[in-house]
């Protein structure tokens, strides 16, 4: 009997010794995060790993945001959009410690890029990472759906520094014309993209180095050549692409109106 108490003692010591140390699940990714509890004689300290959530937008939790009511956007398995849009907007939500002020930047559109019938979907850059362009959104993500599923429609493999940085400038705005092209823009510096069938091809690129007025384009064999230009044929090569072209007006909504 006194050894089955001891046994029962010791245990019970055991497990109030580990109760400093828990496992949390990411329900999201499966991934662990392990929180850990230092007691001191005043106060209790508790630091937590943050696990990063993989997934369309990869973004690690930001612990210090100020509260806020987040809105549940209903993930509808008829509507492969809202899936992209209800984890948007928990990006959005997890990125920053002002959740509000993102969200109020955040928003998404249904438009026909290409005028096949399908709207893709449209989501905007939350302006806290381009808030020296002082712009409040511009069109950063673009959805199709491919045999009921949502995929990020991306660039050529070797464009993407022009679409994301046009070449390491920056971009100042990303907007799609009414001649179906998406237009790139950093002062004097352009880059258009064509949307067709799903995808997106590189068209052509003018830029400023030095300078110096630079065209690159695509060449037969599929790669890019790139030839310095006057500034009157960069103009007239600026104005040949665009040909006449204006920007249309994405009627932009807010996410947490996604479904109403």
């Amino acid at each position: 009997m006194k050894k089955t108490l001891s046994i029962f003692l010791l245990l019970i010591i055991m497990l109030c010794t580990a109760c400093g140390k828990g496992a949390v699940t990411d329900p999201t990714t499966g991934t662990t995060a392990v929180t850990t509890a230092t007691k001191t004689t005043s106060s209790t300290e508790e630091t937590t790993t943050v696990p990063k959530v993989e997934g369309l937008f990869p973004h690690s939790v930001v612990t210090d945001r100020e509260p806020y009511s987040a809105v549940d956007i209903a993930n509808d398995p008829k509507d492969p959009y809202s899936a992209v849009i209800k984890e948007y907007y928990q990006y959005v939500l997890d990125s920053s410690s002002d959740a509000k002020d993102m969200l109020d930047s955040a928003k998404y559109a249904l438009y026909d890029i290409d005028g096949d019938g399908t709207n893709e979907l449209l989501l905007s850059m939350p302006q806290y990472l381009y808030k020296e362009n002082k712009r409040t959104m511009f069109l950063e993500h673009i959805f199709a759906v491919k045999d009921g599923v949502a995929y990020e429609v991306q660039p050529p493999k070797d464009n993407y520094s022009d679409w994301k940085y046009l070449g390491g400038l920056g971009v100042d705005n990303r907007e799609i014309l009414s001649n179906g092209l998406i237009r790139i823009t950093r002062d004097q510096n352009v880059c258009c993209f064509k949307y067709e069938n799903g995808e997106l091809t590189f068209v052509k690129e003018l830029v400023v180095e030095d300078g110096k007025f630079k065209h690159v384009y695509p060449a037969q064999d599929g790669a890019q050549e790139m030839k310095e230009v006057s500034k009157k044929e960069f103009n007239a090569l600026k104005t040949e692409v665009e040909d006449g072209a204006k920007a249309v007006n994405i009627d932009w909504k807010p996410l947490e109106s996604y479904g109403k």
